[in-house]
């Protein structure tokens, strides 16, 4: 209901009539107001209307009014905020899955170049890094032809069914050949669900730290080489295996200048036996030779004192290993380097310090009635911290040459053993990865880790890990040990003493 109080009524009737309605052709529109009643007063007369609401236009189609609703609405944001999102994850996906293609086949062409450094070796295994295999098998489910899929798919599907066995699950730790794995990857096929399967499997028995499971790319050798080994031998004792060129071991014993006292004890006790000495009271199952490997020394006396104990014992070997700090792993494979070059019969590596004390006949035993093919024989450290710096804050590990924080499992440098094939495919593609100091870890494990070899652990009893626990004087009368380290000169005299006479130990002839 309005009210208006004028002296002209036809005003009333314009100022409530719709201006466009005079411009719209056809008949007049229907008046939207209705007199009601009429009053005056004083001349003035006071109208009544009410006012019939103008009826809303025809909706339009839901999608289309929502969109005119949202874009003449002035909310713009609303429309343009999530298209740009659609967009951004969209490209987002596109690129994630050029990258994962291009880290897949970037992980096969270095799994080709590694392999390609040792594809002359007939004992080498067809897929010596498991991992390489696998980034082989996903790199050619990216390339395949559709074609091929469709074509293979019902034997595939078949094969699955004949050759898929279920894979029990494991700890993290448990070591695991994965030869069931390697035998026939073909039934994998297109099937993603496989593929993760197959990884699954192999982070759970990953053989070492599982963490290093994805950081296999520390264990490929690069296309070129990162360091020069080329050792000079200015001693060598040609004539160890001049007369026997094939004997079962040939022991190497990391030594010092200056260190001839910790020599001659090892010549005098166990290591005699390289020289042709019986072992008291034991049968030697095999021959044996043994070498001392020294570097040459920036003192001219160290070297003419190493030449006249080679002139006198006919065992030194001298190497300018042209590195005068954190020689120890280059001195190493020099060592094995010259085994391989003037021992060529022989079938394993012995690696010893000079500190320790070795029970020859039992270890000699176990190589001989073991098969060790691409295994280390040794005191197993499982999953070690890297130690970055030494005592005195100098840079011992860095991350340049090995950027994971942990080691694969490897032989502590004490004393392991290892074939001499084993030994020749890590000479092969030692220059090829970043050099690392830490000799046992180097050897033993970085490198050993690229031809995925293994390690067969001293038992406990026989080797007592811990730091300075010294044996007792007769554990190695009664074959209780089998390795003793940090054994000073007095106390490897006194071991062998004993030895040589058992009944100080209370062990007689006829208790034997």
């Amino acid at each position: 209901m309005v009210q208006v109080e004028t002296n002209d009524r036809n005003s009333i009737a314009d100022l409530l009539s719709d201006p466009m309605d005079s411009q719209r052709p056809g008949p007049s529109p229907a008046p939207h107001s209705k007199l009601l009643k009429t009053s005056s007063n004083e001349g003035k007369q006071l109208i009544s209307y009410h006012i019939t609401p103008k009826p809303p236009p025809e909706p339009l189609p839901f999608p289309l009014g929502l969109l005119v609703t949202i874009c003449c609405g002035g909310n713009m944001k609303y429309l343009v905020f999530p298209t740009l999102m659609a967009v951004s994850l969209g490209l987002f996906l596109a690129f994630s899955r050029a990258v994962s293609s291009t880290t897949a086949l970037m992980g096969y062409s270095q799994y080709q170049n590694s392999r390609e450094l040792s594809e002359d070796e007939p004992s080498l295994p067809k897929s010596h890094l498991f991992f390489g295999s696998m980034l082989k098998d996903h790199a050619a489910m990216f390339h395949a032809r559709p074609q091929m899929f469709q074509q293979q798919l019902l034997m595939q599907q078949q094969q699955q069914q004949q050759q898929q066995q279920p894979i029990p699950g494991g700890d993290a730790s448990e070591s695991c050949d994965c030869s069931r794995c390697e035998v026939d990857n073909s039934f994998l096929g297109d099937n993603t669900k496989q593929y993760q399967r197959l990884v699954k499997h192999s982070f759970q028995h990953f053989y070492g730290k599982p963490e290093l499971a994805v950081q296999m790319e520390a264990f490929v050798p690069g296309k070129q080489k990162m360091w020069a080994m080329n050792p000079v031998f200015y001693i060598s004792p040609d004539q160890i295996c001049a007369d026997d060129g094939s004997p079962l071991a040939v022991i190497v014993v990391h030594s010092h200048h200056r260190h001839m006292i910790e020599r001659n004890v090892v010549r005098d006790t166990w290591g005699g036996v390289a020289k042709g000495r019986p072992w008291p009271r034991r049968q030697m199952v095999a021959e044996v030779r043994l070498i001392f490997v020294l570097e040459v020394s920036e003192d001219p006396i160290d070297n003419d004192l190493a030449t006249k104990e080679s002139d006198k014992y006919g065992d030194i070997v001298l190497v300018d290993v042209q590195e005068t700090s954190q020689p120890a792993s280059r001195k190493v494979l020099s060592g094995f380097k010259w085994v391989l070059q003037h021992c060529t019969g022989t079938q394993y590596i012995i690696k010893v310090e000079e500190d320790t004390f070795l029970d020859v006949p039992l270890l000699l035993s176990v190589l001989a009635n073991q098969d060790l093919t691409n295994m280390i024989f040794g005191p197993i450290l499982f999953a070690e911290t890297v130690q970055r710096l030494t005592a005195d804050d100098k840079v011992l590990v860095s991350k340049q040459a090995y950027f994971p924080e942990w080691y694969p499992p490897y032989a502590k440098g004490t004393v392991y053993a290892l074939p001499t094939s084993l030994a020749k495919r890590l000479l092969t593609v030692a220059e090829y990865l970043p050099y690392v100091s830490t000799e046992d870890a180097f050897i033993t494990g970085i490198l050993a880790k690229v031809f995925d070899a293994r390690h067969i652990n001293i038992p406990e009893h026989l080797y007592d890990t811990r730091v300075n626990n010294k044996p007792e004087l007769c554990d190695f009368v009664y074959r209780k040990k089998m390795v003793a380290h940090k054994v000073n000169s007095a106390l490897a005299r006194g071991l062998w003493r004993r030895m040589e006479k058992a009944e100080m130990c209370g062990l007689y002839p006829a208790e034997e």
